[in-house]
């Protein structure tokens, strides 16, 4: 069975639930709040060392990139959502790309002044705070949570 550790608010794990969707796949669901750091806690942070999302689960495969995801769910459970002519391949390539450049952390961080800014200036204070709680009472993953 297909696993999915996802955040709904996530434009990486909204598009690979669109694809488990047009696929008609089930899955597991896990759903992580981010708001509450759900994936920086030690067992998420084992199952993907970067701390973010989508993590897609399958046969005891872990697989941590969106587009990576995305590719092995269309090449492992027919049909393709791929198409087969070369033209249209560039003219999907040509559109993900595009997506892809989109500065979606600038728009959605750059513009937050008054109380938005301060609340998430707090926020990445309070990550700050935990992630060095989280080094300390886990040494193991130091390295990771570093990283995140």
């Amino acid at each position: 069975m297909l696993e999915l550790y996802y955040a709904s608010e996530s434009l990486c794990s909204q598009k690979v639930k669109l694809v488990l969707a047009e696929k008609n796949l089930e899955w597991k669901h896990h759903p992580l709040n981010l708001l509450t750091f759900e994936n920086l806690q030690p067992d998420y942070i084992r199952l993907n060392p970067k701390g973010v999302v989508p993590t897609l689960i399958h046969k005891s495969q872990i697989i941590t990139d969106s587009a990576i995801i995305i590719q092995y769910l269309d090449e492992q459970f027919p049909p393709q959502l791929t198409p087969a002519e070369p033209a249209s391949v560039e003219q999907m390539h040509y559109w993900i790309d595009l997506q892809n450049q989109f500065p979606m952390l600038e728009i959605m961080y750059g513009n937050f002044r008054g109380i938005e800014g301060a609340i998430l200036r707090r926020s990445v204070q309070i990550k700050a705070r935990m992630l060095l709680h989280l080094m300390r009472s886990h040494p193991e993953l130091r390295e990771q949570y570093a990283k995140s």
